[in-house]
């Protein structure tokens, strides 16, 4: 994942509430949020585009690492 979309993800997740929580799985990674008065919540499957500038790719051992 391009830096520029992971900080995106978190600039705009974080104007929801102080805590981005980021989850790793073995295909996807999930960020979510929990606020005073909205929730929010961005998962990413891991893809194999062409386009490197929109390839996600997961390398995680672990399910539901935080």
């Amino acid at each position: 994942m391009p830096a520029a979309e992971f900080s995106w993800i978190v600039k705009e997740l974080g104007a929801l509430s102080e805590t981005v929580k980021i989850q790793t799985f073995k295909q996807s990674v999930k960020f979510s949020v929990v606020g005073d008065s909205t929730n929010g919540e961005i998962t990413l499957q891991e893809n194999n585009l062409d386009k490197e500038s929109e390839r996600v790719i997961v390398d995680s051992d672990t399910d539901g690492l935080e």
